[in-house]
């Protein structure tokens, strides 16, 4: 959020003497290099910080993303207690390939980068001779490279002793093949991003939706004994009262689980924005940014 309200936050915060807009591992590492005296740089002219600069602000470009092999991984560091069983947060991926409008993700980021598998790989295995426990995996679009994604899946079904800490996926690229490798690492809800059934909405978003694959779909993790939410989305472009119910409608006749029901957030960041006055949007403009009307959904 700091990315694109960094002006209002620092005239806000006087406390505040610069934000990092975008990535920060590579920011923060030259700050404290240059408060530290080991650069001479001011620290206030580091790419990707945003300072005051006399009675205004001063904005430095961020500068290239770092190659997911070079950021930060402390995974294997020796002072890390290895005792367990505990949990290990692993980032695997950053950005993601589509472009729904409603979600940042895909409009900030340039494609999808991944984390080297051998660094994954040696990570877990770490994280398994040392007791092993919860894994949790971060990356937005998880299995959207379905190769990958089963490659992960069996590498941490081969250590024995880990599970993964739920997963949110993409219905559209699982597979039949797909739900055993789920059923033997998964500890906790398998979510399908859905947001909606109804065509219009789903094209205004830049999503889609085939029923009957989503129903054999679902019907298949939960024959394997997986627990299944479905994520749903009010307010979409193009939506209305009428479409949101036959959208429940829809989703309940599957028989998941769990259903969760999201208000639109209209994200800085995101397409939304930018297209708010075709559809009518009308939402709150500081956090969280929910949506509070449009053209077919009244306040």
């Amino acid at each position: 959020d700091a990315d694109f309200r960094a002006p209002a936050l620092l005239r806000a915060n006087p406390c505040l003497d610069g934000i990092v807009r975008g990535e920060g591992e590579e920011p923060l590492r030259l700050v404290l290099r240059r408060l530290a005296g080991l650069d001479p740089a001011p620290w206030g002219e580091t790419p990707g910080l945003a300072v005051r600069s006399g009675e205004g602000l001063k904005f430095h470009p961020p500068p290239d993303p770092l190659p997911m092999e070079r950021l930060p991984f402390f995974h294997l560091a020796p002072e890390l207690d290895r005792g367990g069983p505990r949990t290990m947060i692993l980032e695997v991926a950053r950005g993601c390939r589509r472009r729904c409008v409603y979600c940042g993700y895909g409009a900030q980021s340039l494609g999808k980068r991944t984390r080297p598998l051998r660094q994954i790989v040696r990570a877990l295995r770490a994280f398994s001779a040392g007791g092993g426990g919860v894994v949790a995996l971060l990356d937005p679009g998880m299995n959207q490279d379905r190769r990958r994604f089963r490659a992960i899946l069996r590498h941490v079904a081969a250590c024995g002793n880990l599970k993964v800490k739920g997963l949110e996926l993409n219905p559209d690229r699982l597979g039949p093949d797909d739900v055993p490798w789920l059923s033997r690492v998964v500890d906790g809800p398998v979510s399908l991003g859905l947001q909606s059934t109804q065509p219009a909405a789903l094209q205004a978003v830049g999503r889609w939706y085939r029923k009957r694959a989503f129903r054999d779909l679902l019907a298949s993790l939960r024959e394997a004994g997986l627990y299944v939410s479905v994520d749903m989305i009010v307010g979409l472009p193009g939506d209305d009262l009428d479409g949101f119910r036959r959208s429940m409608d829809d989703v309940f006749a599957f028989f998941p689980n769990y259903v969760c029901f999201y208000p639109l957030q209209v994200l800085p960041g995101s397409r939304l924005p930018d297209l708010a006055e075709r559809w009518d949007l009308r939402y709150q403009e500081n956090p969280p940014y929910q949506l509070l009307s449009t053209a077919t959904f009244s306040a």
